[in-house]
């Protein structure tokens, strides 16, 4: 209760003349060229990155100021917004796009005499209305142009650096969402550290807080070179996760909607990772797909521990999905529940492995448009210890085209494969095996009596760490099938332990 009020008399000495009406433009000052790509991930000069309300969550911090200008502007709709931060996608076939830059528009900062630092003064949507353009090819020919000066010019330098004076691995954490946070959000995170992670030795996380509350953000990690070694990550302390329920720790609940064929979190660069995290809330337009989290055609990312759950769904149009991931990816340990379409679907059909381990889904398919609980599309497709419950529309628990399943668990007989369980057994899954389904408090953990309990696999350390930060190791017999290992079961008991990634 201190800390709040703190926030708030912090925030009135800021800025006496900052309204709820008034907004916070965060607006990319220089080209950036550090990465092999062509860069259409990351911003460029005269970029508005993202506008936040002028409020006591989103006071700009030091750090922020020395990134970006940042002005304050009145006057602006939800559609202003969303053109001025709208990225240049172009669709190339129905309902698939590709991304051209990282926003349509661009802001004439020289003529408007813009510079990094914070800039209080009250304007106008009249002066950015003036001063905006829409890029053109040439824009992408100096992007481009840039880019091959830092290739050849640039990089090699520093790898040269690099081989003389060896960099050993550095984690740079950045605090998100707190009192004397780094960034007030995730998209203004990976906005200062994407690049060319891997010439510079940087392995980039994001630790995210709930101490201002429910964050209003979308995220897309995106333009960055990474490896195993040097990635992006967005990750929650152990003491603001999420419990397996909602409204428990961190959670995002972006307002407005998402764009066509989008996520909430975006996974686009290789080897990203996103843990902890609760995603509530979020809207699609007219057809296409949005996700709670979309992994793209990019290889090894990982989603693990989330709580995905309650699309607002205007449109039956839209296809609802919780997670949907392409080639490579692991996907372990998630809550998926109240969902319009798929719980998990993953869109590839080829040989490339696709891991899909220990995750809940309940209560999918909401649109009633025949959705599947978890699609996998793919022969390399891995499906292990995975239990869907169907809600009030059915449709199918489980679709497999080939691939490993097996050790799954389904209220229908779809869980088909070696030691799985389904409506045929003489104790099939059904919602009593949850604590509770009651709507707005649902507890999708295992009851103590649950038929999933030591029927699962042992995967090793892939996806040991359940739904409740609990080593499915440390309890002494075998797994148990979902994202929550019950705790007591039938085998030795055992205490949470904290593991830190």
């Amino acid at each position: 209760m201190f800390k709040r009020l703190l926030l708030i008399i912090v925030f009135l000495l800021f800025s006496v003349n900052c309204f709820a009406a008034d907004y916070w433009i965060y607006i990319r000052t220089y080209d950036r060229t550090e990465t092999e790509l062509l860069g259409t991930g990351r911003s460029k000069k005269g970029d508005i990155v993202q506008i936040l309300p002028c409020n006591e969550q989103n006071i700009p911090s030091e750090t922020e100021k020395k990134e970006w200008a940042i002005i304050k502007m009145s006057n602006l709709s939800t559609k202003d917004i969303a053109k001025y931060t709208s990225p240049w996608r172009e669709e190339i076939a129905k309902n698939e796009y590709e991304n051209k830059a990282y926003r349509r528009y661009k802001l004439d900062v020289d003529t408007l005499k813009i510079k990094v630092g914070l800039d209080e003064t009250l304007k106008n949507k009249s002066i950015i209305d003036k001063n905006l353009s829409l890029k053109t090819n040439s824009n992408l020919i100096t992007y481009a142009m840039d880019n091959l000066k830092y290739l050849a010019l640039v990089k090699p330098v520093k790898q040269i650096d690099n081989t003389l004076v060896p960099y050993l691995h550095a984690e740079v954490v950045s605090t998100i969402n707190k009192t004397g946070e780094d960034y007030n959000t995730l998209t203004l995170w990976e906005d200062a550290k994407d690049g060319d992670l891997v010439t510079g030795t940087r392995q980039e996380t994001a630790e995210c807080y709930n101490d201002d509350g429910v964050l209003d953000d979308r995220l897309g990690i995106d333009g960055s070179t990474t490896n195993s070694t040097y990635y992006m990550k967005v990750t929650v302390p152990i003491v603001e996760r999420h419990d397996g329920t909602a409204g428990s720790g961190f959670c995002i609940t972006p307002s407005g909607y998402i764009s066509n064929n989008g996520g909430v979190i975006m996974l686009v660069d290789t080897y990203s990772v996103l843990e902890w995290v609760e995603i509530t809330g979020w809207q699609g337009q007219y057809g296409g797909s949005y996700d709670g989290v979309s992994c793209s055609n990019n290889l090894q990312c990982t989603v693990r521990n989330c709580l995905i759950h309650d699309d607002i769904d205007t449109t039956t149009t839209a296809n609802i999905r919780g997670i949907s991931l392409a080639n490579n990816h692991t996907i372990t340990n998630n809550i998926i529940y109240n969902i319009g379409d798929e719980g998990i679907k993953q869109t590839e059909n080829n040989s490339i492995s696709k891991y899909i381990y220990n995750n809940t889904v309940y209560n999918y398919n909401e649109d009633n448009g025949g959705a599947t609980g978890i699609y996998g599309a793919g022969s390399g497709d891995v499906i292990k210890n995975n239990l869907v419950i169907a809600g009030t529309n059915g449709g199918n628990c489980f679709s497999f085209n080939g691939g490993s399943h097996n050790y799954n668990a389904s209220s229908d007989a779809t869980a088909t494969g070696t030691n799985s369980l389904d409506s045929g057994d003489a104790s099939p899954p059904n919602t009593s095996d949850f604590e509770s389904v009651t709507g707005g408090s649902e507890d999708l953990h295992l009851s103590s009596g649950a038929v999933e309990i030591n029927k699962g696999f042992d995967l090793g350390t892939i996806a040991n760490i359940d739904i409740d930060n609990r080593d499915r190791n440390a309890k002494g017999d075998i797994w148990d099938i979902g994202a929550d290992e019950e705790a007591t079961g039938t085998g030795v008991s055992f205490t949470p332990i904290i593991i830190i990634y």
